[in-house]
């Protein structure tokens, strides 16, 4: 069922993505390049309107059917309600001339996480640190971490192909530690994982490329963050911590630093730039996006084999905590020399750069 199931996820996901990349071009949602951007001509944005739709019907119909009812069938609704909640607000967010205010996307985005944490019982197996940490200060804990995660997962979206190629690590480690280990999960789990493991790969074909055809948009990224988070909290609720810390610890190291650090220079962060590793290894070192990305894929392979060696008992948790911190520090470390190499800083393109591209781009549309 599950390969019947990744399989009609993938190719309605192919076929979608370019009509709603067609759609959205002709209705002027685009992205269009500014001095910060990765990308050089006014690209569709807005994938995300295929992707989660998708997730959340397929999902849907899981609960539905009774094939996933853990921890109850009331939190796993609500997560399917607050996860559309949250995509619709994004998206008004996404294409709203101004935005909204940062207050009011935080108020949305913690309205989304503490409903179904407020709903999880902590009576079999709903906790993560049963012996160590009170309820409430955990349940706190994992509110931050589930909006942090949604929006570091936002943030990484800014070369080709990345937030598609994490998406399909994350659920593909989660698949590997469930096929390949002794790991107790619900039933029906792995078929909640392999619904955006397919969707991200459909979209790749899409987005993985020199110049790709169409973005996510925030309504994907902060989508993919969320069911992500869940997916990650449920399988270190039966008691995997380390493994599910370390199967997403390539898409949050590089994110988490660097906001840290921006925070420390009193910047602020919520405000897009070009200041991650990645972008220090693309724009500043040279590398391509799909390099880099291919570079990134390679060390999450190696995560993955980190956590499921844990699982086997093969080494001590914290052991495989500590090297998959060590090695995803010295990635970007290689990174940031990569951009240092290059001997210049990223400057601002001159406007007559983006004038020249976008003349190019409107003649392109007349013809």
């Amino acid at each position: 069922m599950l390969v019947f199931l990744g399989l009609g996820v993938f190719i309605v996901t192919v076929a979608l993505v370019p009509l709603a990349a067609h759609v959205l071009n002709k209705r002027g949602l685009l992205d269009h390049p500014i001095d910060r951007s990765s990308h050089e001509l006014p690209t569709p944005r807005g994938a995300g309107l295929v992707i989660m739709p998708m997730i959340f019907a397929v999902w849907g119909f899981l609960f539905w059917r009774g094939d996933y009812t853990w921890p109850t069938a009331a939190v796993d609704w609500s997560i399917l309600l607050c996860g559309i909640f949250l995509c619709a607000c994004t998206w008004i967010d996404d294409h709203k001339v101004d935005g909204l205010r940062v207050r009011t996307r935080l108020l949305i985005q913690f309205i989304a996480v503490i409903i179904p944490l407020y709903m999880w019982p902590a009576e079999g197996g709903g906790r993560l640190f049963p012996e160590t940490m009170p309820l409430l200060v955990e349940r706190i804990l994992m509110a931050l971490a589930w909006v942090w995660f949604m929006n570091l997962y936002n943030f990484i979206d800014g070369i080709n192909g990345i937030a598609a190629m994490h998406t399909v690590s994350i659920c593909g480690g989660l698949l590997i530690y469930c096929f390949f280990s002794n790991a107790s999960v619900p039933a029906g789990y792995e078929a909640l994982v392999v619904v955006p493991l397919a969707a991200a790969a459909g979209f790749y074909l899409w987005n993985g490329r020199r110049k790709a055809l169409i973005f996510l948009g925030d309504v994907g990224s902060i989508g993919l963050g969320y069911v992500l988070a869940w997916l990650l909290f449920v399988f270190a609720a039966r008691g995997y911590f380390v493994p599910a810390a370390i199967v997403a610890f390539m898409c949050s190291y590089d994110p988490t630093i660097t906001l840290l650090k921006r925070a420390w220079q009193k910047k602020k962060i919520w405000q897009g730039h070009r200041e991650f590793f990645f972008h220090r290894a693309t724009v500043k070192g040279g590398l391509s996006h799909l390099q880099c990305v291919g570079i990134i894929f390679v060390m999450n392979i190696i995560m993955i084999v980190l956590g499921l060696l844990a699982l086997h008992g093969k080494i001590r948790p914290y052991t495989a905590f500590l090297v998959g911190t060590a090695l995803s520090w010295a990635l970007l470390t290689v990174f940031f020399w990569i951009g240092k190499a290059a001997g210049h800083q990223s400057s601002p393109r001159p406007k007559a750069f983006y004038i020249e591209r976008y003349l190019r781009y409107l003649f392109k549309r007349m013809k």
